[in-house]
Order: structure tokens, then C-alpha cells, then sequence
């Protein structure tokens, strides 16, 4: 079976100036074709990428990613990514990454790093943040895969759902191993779709209100920085902003049909079309727990715009946004 992690999704080795590729091939995850790799593999390839060309020196941390998906990522081929260097400046790092496959472009990412700013400084100036939701606490809940296997042995899933859904989801599940679902999130009441007509604590309120919410944090066992030719990311700060880009994203292209109750096998394409992930304070810190929060904005012309936001279990503070715009399409009735 294939082992999932950030390290051997993000592992890049060197072609020449500037110019990089993937050591293990894209992987599958949820898509209508097992041709098709998930978008999230192209996404923390190009900020590895990126980051490889900053001097570590600098103390630079992500701030900024925005990316538009150009086509579909293949599993059978590694993706190559080309970094255009657009400005190197005392305080600040830009980086135009293009992610390709065999010459066809993937996916096109502006990666923005920013000087560390001085106590000091920041000390003369407003520091606020919208308030976090009220949540159960992550000591509450259970891993994942703890609270499928109770829900078989209750009956309420049937046997053998949780080979299926692992093996589905075993990316994020490697990924993100200390992820745990919070009871008031949707997708947790409806199994993340699978069941639509029970009834949520968040029926009575407009689909642009609902949320579905997490608890996670990042694996202690990040590899950083060369091993031979393999390179991962060069410092921590660049790991985590690699792995909570990748976390944020996940679900964003079936939450608008999860949260309006509407069965995902009626659904012909869900993928994401372009982002912006923001980290928006201090660069996200490993082995603290944060809350991920999911909701859709606006729905029309099958296309989806959906926010998901990271919160500090500490201080409630938001550390990190990523919007995504979606295609979602209905599949056609069957001619007869």
C-alpha cells in the first residue's frame, strides 16, 4: 500500500536553474477519473519549488499563494515546475511558479515570502483578529478513524465503509494524521455526504451559514531542508504553510453539495479552478492545534466560491484563510 506524507508528496529533485520535478508521481483522491491526480499535489510541489530558490538566509516566511489551475494533473507522470524569479527585495520574495506535465501546463502560482518584522516594530501597531467559533475541544473528539469504526459497530454505516473511505481518502489521512472531526460540523452529521436525509443541527439555517469544521495539526516527523537529491522544504515555516495549504483545500469542491444536502452521485465534475491561501500573522507553528472552518459563499453558473479559515486553539485568532472558486456540475439524465 502506498504510503501517504507531506514528505513524499512534496519531494522535488533539482533539473537545472530554477527548474525542478516531483520525485513520486501525483496522487488520486476523490476524483470522477483515476487518471486525474489531486489538485493539492501540483499546489505543495509549486510552493516547495518556490521556496527552494529564496536564500534561507533572508528569514523570509510565505504570506501569499495564488494559483489558477490550467488543466487536469495525470497520475502516470511526474509534474515539472519551472520558477520565474519576479522580485527579490530586502523585505520581500515573489516567485511565478508554472507546474507542467511532458510541456503541458497544470497549474500557475504567484508565491509571496516577507521579511520577519523586528518586536519592536509591530509593537506600534493595531493587532486584531475576527473572533473564533465556539467548538468542541479537540480533547472531545476522536481521530477519524476511531469514529467510523464506532459508527459500523452502531450500524449506522455499513460494514466495510471504512476500507472504502480510507482507501479514498488515505492522501489526507497520511497527510494529515491528527485530524479529528467536530460534531458541529456538517460533514461530520452526514458523513461527509454519505447520508443525506438525516437531519443536522444546521438545517434551519441558509447554506451560505453552514459550516463543517476540523481539528488538526501537523505531524512532528516533517523532513527539511537536502537529503542527497532529494529536497524537501528548506525551512519549518515553509512546511507548515506547505501543509495547511494543502489541508485548507481539501473538501472544497464538494461542500456546497454536502451542506445543501445533495447526493454527490449526482455530481458529473467538482474541481477547483483557481485560490488564494493567506497566512496572516506569524508563520503557522508545528505541534498546536488549529480548527479548520468550511463554507460556501456563492453558488451559480456551476461554479462554486467557498472560504475556508484556520484558527489558533490558543489565542482563537485567524492564522490563515484559503478562498477557492469551483466548477460543480450536475450530471445529465440518461437518454433514452
Amino acid at each position: 500500500m502506498t504510503q501517504y506524507s507531506l514528505d513524499s508528496i512534496s519531494a522535488l529533485r533539482r533539473l537545472g536553474d530554477n527548474r525542478f520535478q516531483s520525485i513520486n508521481l501525483p496522487f488520486w483522491m476523490a476524483n470522477s477519473s483515476s487518471k486525474m491526480a489531486y489538485g493539492g499535489c501540483a499546489m505543495v510541489l509549486s510552493i516547495n519549488a518556490a521556496a527552494q530558490t529564496v536564500s534561507a538566509g533572508q528569514d523570509k516566511h510565505i504570506y501569499s499563494v495564488l494559483g489558477t489551475f490550467l488543466g487536469p494533473t495525470r497520475t502516470d507522470m511526474p509534474i515539472e515546475l519551472h520558477v520565474q524569479e519576479v522580485r527579490e527585495t530586502r523585505t520581500f520574495s515573489t516567485r511565478f511558479v508554472v507546474a507542467s506535465q511532458q510541456g503541458r501546463s497544470c497549474l500557475s502560482v504567484t508565491v509571496d515570502f516577507i521579511q520577519a518584522p523586528s518586536p519592536s516594530a509591530t509593537a506600534l501597531l493595531p493587532d486584531f483578529s475576527l473572533e473564533a467559533p465556539q467548538l468542541t475541544h479537540y480533547s472531545k473528539t476522536q481521530p477519524e478513524r476511531e469514529r467510523i469504526s464506532g459508527l459500523i459497530q452502531q450500524g449506522r454505516l455499513p460494514k466495510g465503509f471504512d476500507k472504502v473511505h480510507f482507501k479514498t481518502f488515505a492522501p489526507m489521512d497520511g497527510v494529515a494524521p491528527d485530524t479529528r472531526t467536530v460534531p458541529e460540523s456538517v460533514l461530520a452529521q452526514t458523513l461527509s455526504g454519505y447520508i443525506t436525509d438525516v437531519k443536522t443541527t444546521q438545517d434551519d439555517l441558509k447554506l451560505v451559514d453552514r459550516r463543517s469544521y476540523w481539528w488538526q495539526r501537523t505531524p512532528s516527523n516533517l523532513s527539511l531542508g537536502a537529503h542527497g537529491e532529494v529536497l524537501y522544504a528548506p525551512t519549518m515555516s515553509t512546511a507548515t504553510a506547505m501543509l495547511y495549504c494543502f489541508v485548507l483545500d481539501g473538501a472544497s469542491s464538494f461542500v456546497a453539495p454536502v451542506h445543501s444536502r445533495v447526493r454527490l452521485d449526482t455530481i458529473s465534475a467538482a474541481s477547483s479552478l483557481d485560490f488564494a491561501y493567506r497566512i496572516h500573522g506569524a508563520p503557522i507553528e508545528p505541534g498546536k492545534w488549529y480548527a479548520k472552518e468550511i463554507a460556501v459563499q456563492v453558488g451559480a453558473c456551476e461554479r462554486t466560491y467557498i472560504e475556508a479559515r484556520l484558527w489558533e486553539e490558543d489565542t482563537g485568532r485567524l492564522a490563515a484563510t484559503l478562498t477557492e472558486a469551483t466548477i460543480l456540475r450536475a450530471k445529465q439524465p440518461a437518454r433514452l
